[in-house]
């Protein structure tokens, strides 16, 4: 018998603080193609606040970097999870190497997180 209590996910004000938190760059892509969220570490990696990022097309964003189009393409058309090592980002001042993962959302179709 497990004396756990059933999982119960965190209140939307409180997943915001702890994505917000994170060093990892997180990035929330909506079913057009287009930036819904972006945490303080994703502002830093990309040289531009949240309020610039949401609403632009993250092909605008990842224009230098075919392989990571290629990656956010799979993980939409597979409809799982995907990984990338090693992939090419142009930011502002300079050529990153990065690992990216893509996650869509089962809860909300289309969305991917990354």
């Amino acid at each position: 018998m497990d004396a756990r209590p059933p999982f119960t996910p965190p209140p939307p004000a409180l997943a915001r603080q702890l994505l917000a938190g994170l060093p990892q760059a997180v990035l929330l892509i909506d079913a057009n193609g287009t930036i819904a969220y972006a945490n303080t570490a994703a502002e830093t990696a990309t040289g531009r606040s949240a309020a610039q990022l949401a609403g632009t097309p993250i092909a605008e964003l990842f224009a230098g970097s075919s392989e990571l189009l290629a990656l956010l393409e799979r993980a939409a058309r597979e409809e799982a999870a995907v990984v990338g090592r090693d992939m090419k980002f142009t930011a502002p001042a300079a050529i990153r190497r990065v690992d990216m993962h893509a996650l869509p959302l089962a809860e909300r179709p289309g969305d991917i997180l990354i």
